[in-house]
């Protein structure tokens, strides 16, 4: 589809071009639709001139390409005219109305869609949207308002507030029990002007939370237990240490734990401190802990688990898909944990077998350094 390709081409003229071919390539080859898309775009450049001609004529064209179906949901859905509310044309049409409630709220949403559906411009519906959605992104803006350079200020009843507020307005505040004006709880405030509208979103309190992270690592090479996220829900996909809802108090692994992963705790469970992380939506305090655990199987995870499993140092599971919780945490575990990053542990090696030791710490940083120079060759 060479011309889809055209850089000359503006936004809506390529979305119309789009739409066609994605309806023509449904079950059919691109090189046959090639042809047909041609024909079609040649005759009808636009949606304006879709609208214009007839079901016999679209069906002409179309006629080879099969499932005529789509010719015809084509055509006729090119002569839906339907208005579009996006978050620029709710703060028009809310400052237009005074429509004080929450904007996020079901019926208000469906008030605003009503209005411009109605509204709609019959002749030009496309030009009509977009030229609401440009007034919303460059005058009619969140803060600071451009009102006197509005072209459509004369109908917006916000606008008429601001300049005569002793002058009775016929809005939708006049009725006591209008269930669209500024609630009670947010009354109209003078130094905001037109921005008292829309009316403000109430925000939901974020959800507390308490959680259990243990670093278990495994006691034949310090290696983390660390387990992949499912592809859905939050931080889907990630990379984590072992997390589980609640606080731990006691001193060894669940029970549920050991029987899941196949591990055996070894020593006590030791607590490293806590963390707070906030989400969008959730205030998620994080219990970090540590224990050397024994694994029981050459598996981290029986059949049943429905996770993926793996075994990492934490210099390879920090260059993983981690949250930014999890970042957090790594500075969490103790020194002792991380043997080639713990200056203590490189002073005794060198004191004990000098030079020996020496390499016995560089030694893995200078393969792994070979390793890269290899692939970067």
């Amino acid at each position: 589809m060479i011309a889809i390709q055209n850089p000359t081409l503006d936004r809506n003229t390529k979305a119309y071009y789009v739409w066609v071919s994605e309806i023509m390539c449904q079950q059919t080859q691109v090189a046959t639709v090639k042809h047909y898309f041609e024909r079609w775009i040649e005759k009808w450049p636009s949606v304006v001139d879709l609208t214009e001609t007839s079901l016999e004529e679209v069906n002409k064209i179309w006629s080879g390409l099969g499932y005529y179906s789509r010719a015809k949901n084509l055509y006729e859905a090119a002569k839906i005219r339907k208005a579009t509310v996006d978050g620029n044309i709710q703060r028009v049409l809310s400052r237009m109305l005074c429509v004080g409630e929450n904007p996020t709220s079901r019926i208000v949403k469906d008030h605003l869609w009503k209005i411009a559906d109605n509204a709609i411009c019959s002749d030009r519906p496309g030009d009509f949207n977009q030229a609401l959605m440009e007034i919303g992104s460059l005058i009619c803006t969140p803060k600071n308002p451009d009102c006197n350079n509005c072209p459509i200020n004369i109908f917006c009843n916000a606008y008429k507030k601001v300049q005569d507020r002793n002058a009775p307005l016929t809005d939708i505040e006049d009725d006591p029990k209008c269930f669209l004006c500024l609630p009670h709880s947010s009354p109209w405030q003078n130094e905001l002007g037109v921005q008292n509208y829309p009316g403000r979103k109430v925000r939901k309190p974020s959800k507390k939370e308490n959680k259990t992270v243990i670093f278990m690592s495994r006691n034949v090479d310090n290696k983390f237990l660390c387990i992949k996220r499912l592809d859905s829900g939050l931080l889907s996909g990630l990379w984590e240490i072992l997390v589980i809802d609640g606080v731990i108090v006691e001193k060894h692994l669940p029970e549920s734990v050991e029987k899941k992963f196949k591990l055996k705790m070894i020593g006590t469970l030791n607590f490293c401190g806590t963390i707070f992380h906030k989400f969008s939506h959730i205030d998620c305090t994080y219990h970090i802990s540590c224990c050397k655990v024994r694994q029981l199987r050459s598996k981290a995870a029986d059949s049943e688990s429905n996770c993926l499993v793996q075994w990492m140092d934490l210099g390879t599971f920090e260059k993983a898909g981690i949250s930014t919780a999890m970042k957090k945490m790594l500075h969490r575990v103790p020194a002792g944990r991380r043997p080639f990053k713990n200056p203590l542990f490189r002073a005794t090696m060198y004191v004990l077998f000098g030079i020996g030791g020496g390499l016995y710490i560089v030694w893995p940083y200078v393969r792994r350094r070979n390793e890269k120079f290899q692939i970067d060759q």
